[in-house]
């Protein structure tokens, strides 16, 4: 665990220098062409106004900024990455041997005998045996022992994603203009945007791009209404793309079958709701994840997720299933006639 953290560290430090410097040169070249002011010069210009203008106003300028901000550091950081790999690294056929958690699985590369974890962006934990052995092709990632799949690099993927990020640096634009106009008509009198309101303000500084803000607003909202279902229409025509497998279902895997794996993984799934206050609050389902390992089924060890209702168990509690987690204690199982797996009640009487 000690050697996972630090790996997702060090990635998030490099994430992080990548994204800063790509986004501070692209955002200074950006505000200095567009304002003839620089954005050094703006911002300190916009914060050092805050008690004099209306609070509320100032709060959710600079909240807004500071999130896209954090969005685009980070996601141009991965975006980068990605592309690096996708040009750099020779794809690898690996073998799918399930989710070890709910957002991440399990590869091996049966050339090598070389484990990968990898996050799983669209595909749900493995509920059934018969997902298992799925041949898929990945890339190596800067993190040791990490790999992205190449579906999630291909070239409508990634620009879908540059897109978005585009739409999102829009985002940001729109309201770092709001900051610049105000602290432009304070303390830059003799600047043509001083005393502008903001929609003027924005018809001007779009108008050597031959746009206005009737543009502005067909972009920001147009790109994102088209993007995503496009997004995710991709996504679906993708995972209906006939599998290859390296192995079929083992002769001990029947139905009805009883069978003993090393219970790794138990939690609660919760739904978010908001209160009263518009706090947010996570609610228990009552349903439960599970995941148990095989580690002789198989010619590797694999990982079967299941899922169910704390009224249908009643006495598996859990407790008493994330102390068998920690533990690593065996617990058995009941193959059900579609693969899946079903707690057996007297093994935890």
């Amino acid at each position: 665990m000690e050697r996972l953290l630090d790996e997702l560290i060090m990635t998030l430090k490099l994430s992080l220098i990548i994204g800063l410097a790509i986004t501070c040169i692209g955002l200074q070249a950006l505000i200095n062409h567009i304002y003839q002011i620089r954005i050094f010069k703006l911002l300190v210009s916009w914060l050092s106004h805050t008690f004099e203008l209306d609070r509320g106003l100032v709060f959710g300028i600079n909240l807004c900024l500071i999130l896209t901000a954090i969005c685009l550091v980070f996601g141009l950081s991965r975006f980068v990455q990605d592309g690096y790999n996708k040009i750099t690294q020779k794809p690898m056929e690996l073998i799918y041997l399930g989710h070890h958690s709910e957002i991440a699985q399990t590869f091996v590369n049966p050339k090598t005998g070389e484990y990968f974890k990898s996050l799983s962006n669209y595909e749900p934990p493995n509920l059934s045996f018969t997902s298992l052995g799925k041949i898929k092709l990945h890339v190596k990632t800067f993190s040791q022992d990490y790999s992205d799949s190449l579906q999630t690099l291909s070239l409508p993927n990634l620009f879908f994603r540059g897109l978005f990020y585009v739409w999102l640096l829009t985002v940001f634009l729109a309201f770092f203009h709001s900051a610049a106009v105000n602290a432009i008509t304070l303390d830059f009198p003799a600047h043509p945007l001083a005393n502008k309101k903001y929609l003027d303000a924005l018809d001007y500084v779009l108008a050597p791009f031959s746009l206005n803000r009737y543009h502005a607003l067909i972009v920001v909202f147009g790109t994102l209404f088209v993007l995503l279902p496009a997004e995710e229409l991709y996504n679906k025509w993708q995972s209906k793309q006939e599998a290859r497998y390296a192995f079929q279902l083992p002769t001990k895997i029947k139905p009805n079958q009883l069978v003993n794996g090393e219970l790794v993984y138990a939690s609660a799934i919760y739904r978010r709701n908001h209160n009263d206050d518009q706090k947010v609050l996570h609610i228990d389902t009552g349903v439960r994840i599970v995941i148990v390992k095989f580690n002789k089924l198989y010619p590797y060890p694999v990982y079967v997720s299941l899922k169910y209702h704390e009224y249908a168990h009643p006495q598996v509690t859990l407790s008493e299933l994330k102390r068998k987690a920690a533990a690593n204690e065996n617990i058995q199982l009941k193959i059900q006639p579609d693969y899946s797996l079903a707690l057996v009640d007297e093994d935890f009487s």
